[in-house]
């Protein structure tokens, strides 16, 4: 993996700021090659048609902000690459292979930050969500102006927490897979095996814009081991976006649905990136007996089961035999 620090000095020596776009960039182009030593085999001449694929795959449908960024970023990527390639017994530190075996003990310190972070965007919006609230929506939501500040109140707080559970919500997946590869940058999370993915939360979070963009970035990847110079040096040959809750049903927009394997759901997601569709399950079991065990919060045994219930709807739809399955399971029996 690039040691950033590192390679920043190697750039400034150069007149080149590694900036955010150039830095994303750079992380996504890397993690294209077969392997990071892939770099050292490069012909110089290929980094002009490898830096204008990895932009393209970064920003594809950019708006018109963005396409000044892009522009920026595609002149000095070139020369960044090849300071990478020459540098790269200084700037390449070894990777720390992961080993994790996913249990609920093993997981307590990433529901620790979770709930952490709901605490700190409940005590960021308490005071001030009012202020970015339309007041015509306060005023016309409720019976009263108290009533209505409350509801716009909560709506923030529901708003901003979804967001953050989007990117924490990847760290679910990627305890119960020691061969992710995380990537995080140009709107890809993980890479295995030969395919790339990003990762968003739930059956209705992409417009019109991104899936266009998704398309595109598919194509583009696609490509990149089918027409190029470099293309016995690529290592990725596909993209997908995963959606970590619920299943295609629950689309109520049309792009969303029927993309040929472009966006995978729920059951899917899991699967494919943990090898185990019920891997999602144990997570979300474990996210409740930390909550009764750690918190201390009080769950009957019907809250327990009726929450088991959300969780299969969610995923599965109605579904007798899998509510029982579910019901059923060992680490559901061992919430005290």
């Amino acid at each position: 993996m690039l040691d950033f620090e590192i390679l920043k000095e190697k750039l400034d020596a150069n007149d080149i700021q590694l900036k955010k776009n150039l830095k994303t960039c750079l992380q996504l182009g890397i993690n294209l090659l077969e392997s990071e030593t892939s770099i050292i085999k490069f012909e110089n001449s290929w980094f002009d048609d490898f830096s204008q694929t990895v932009v393209d795959i970064w920003l594809p449908n950019p708006t018109d902000k963005e396409k000044i960024k892009k522009n920026e970023t595609k002149k000095i990527l070139p020369k960044s690459f090849l300071i990478a390639k020459q540098e790269f017994d200084s700037i390449f530190i070894s990777k720390k292979t992961k080993t994790l075996e996913p249990t609920y003990e093993k997981s307590i310190s990433l529901f620790d930050e979770w709930h952490d972070s709901v605490l700190q965007t409940r005590t960021d919006f308490e005071e001030g969500a009012i202020a970015y609230a339309n007041p015509y929506l306060t005023i016309s939501v409720e019976d009263s102006l108290n009533n209505g500040s409350n509801f716009q109140k909560h709506a923030k707080i529901a708003s901003s927490v979804e967001t953050k559970w989007g990117s924490w919500g990847e760290k679910g997946l990627d305890i119960f897979n020691n061969n992710l590869i995380p990537v995080h940058a140009g709107r890809i999370d993980f890479r295995l095996g030969r395919k790339l993915y990003d990762v968003k939360s739930g059956p209705n979070v992409l417009n019109l814009r991104d899936v266009d963009g998704a398309r595109l970035k598919q194509s583009k990847i696609r490509a990149l081991s089918e027409e190029t110079s470099f293309k016995n040096l690529i290592g990725v040959d596909d993209f997908s976006v995963g959606i970590v809750y619920g299943r295609e049903a629950l689309a109520t927009k049309n792009w969303m649905r029927d993309t040929d394997g472009l966006i995978i759901f729920g059951i899917d997601t899991w699967k494919t990136l943990t090898g185990d569709e019920w891997n999602a399950y144990r997570f979300f079991i474990w996210n409740l007996r930390y909550n009764v065990e750690k918190l201390k919060q009080t769950w009957s045994r019907d809250d327990l089961n009726q929450a088991v219930k959300m969780f299969v709807d969610s995923f599965y739809g109605e579904n007798k035999s899998i509510l029982e399955k579910a019901l059923s399971d060992s680490e559901f029996k061992k919430i005290k």
